[in-house]
C-alpha cells in the first residue's frame, strides 16, 4: 500500500454511472482497485486491458496506481478508471496528453 508515498495525480474518472477516485504514485506497475489487484477485481481480460490501455500509449509503467471506483457495471467502472488514470497522466505531463490526442485523433471520421 502506498501510504508514505507522494501522491503524483489525484483524478477523477466517470464513465456511463461509474465514478472512478484516480491516485497516481511512483512505482513500478502495481494497479490497486477498490482494494484488489486490479486482475482480481477485473475478471475479464477486456476490463483489464482497458485499465492497462493508457499505459500502453504513453510506453511506460512506472506507476502505482489505487482507484475507488463505484456505481455501474465493471466494464463501466473499468472506463471510469481508465478515464480516470488518462486524466492523471495529462496533468503530469504535457507530452502524455499529446500521445492521448494523437492516439484518438485516429478514430476520428
Amino acid at each position: 500500500m502506498a501510504i508514505n508515498k507522494d501522491i503524483l495525480s489525484n483524478r477523477t474518472g466517470r464513465r456511463k454511472t461509474s465514478i472512478a477516485r484516480v491516485k497516481i504514485y511512483t512505482g513500478k506497475r502495481n494497479f490497486i482497485i477498490n482494494g484488489k489487484d486490479y486482475k482480481s477485481y477485473f475478471g475479464r481480460i477486456v476490463d483489464q486491458k482497458l485499465i492497462e490501455q493508457p499505459f500502453d500509449i504513453i510506453k511506460n509503467f512506472d506507476y502505482e496506481v489505487h482507484v475507488n471506483v463505484r456505481g455501474g457495471g465493471l466494464t463501466g467502472q473499468a472506463g471510469a478508471a481508465r478515464h480516470g488514470i488518462s486524466r492523471g497522466l495529462s496533468e503530469m505531463n504535457e507530452e502524455f496528453k499529446q500521445e492521448f490526442n494523437n492516439f484518438l485523433s485516429l478514430f476520428e471520421i
